[in-house]
């Protein structure tokens, strides 16, 4: 189950008022979205994934090219979501993924498997179509 927060920021950041969904791209000073640019919208749990995903690697429940800031006990790190998940189903109160190497910035040692942090929303960017996407 997505929660509330994420349902809004979803239909903020995709809704185009012309009846169709619209592409990430850039919130600009008008969008509603933009109220919501630097205040932390979601708080949950983090965890890590494989090293060979990446050190920049962030998996959210947040549309693909979105700029967030994950804060935790640690630190704090600034990336653009390149991934979906974790799965809300199997584990509802993990909102993101994060590389290892973003894990030890954010929260200290991989050893304790996941962290509480939040996420800001900083912009949403359009990203490039790849020949993997669709």
């Amino acid at each position: 189950m997505i929660g509330p927060i994420v349902v809004l920021l979803i239909s903020l950041l995709t809704s185009s008022g012309g009846g169709g969904p619209a592409q990430p791209g850039p919130v600009e000073p008008g969008d509603p979205a933009a109220a919501h640019i630097g205040t932390v919208l979601i708080g949950g749990r983090a965890s890590w994934v494989r090293p060979s995903l990446g050190d920049r690697y962030l998996a959210m429940r947040l549309p693909k090219g979105t700029v967030v800031r994950i804060c935790g006990g640690r630190g704090c790190v600034v990336r653009i979501v390149n991934d979906y998940g974790p799965s809300s189903k199997i584990r509802p109160r993990r909102i993101a993924d994060l590389s290892r190497a973003d894990f030890v910035t954010v929260c200290g040692d991989p050893i304790l498997g996941t962290c509480k942090v939040s996420a800001e929303l900083l912009e949403s960017i359009e990203l490039p179509a790849t020949d993997t996407d669709g």
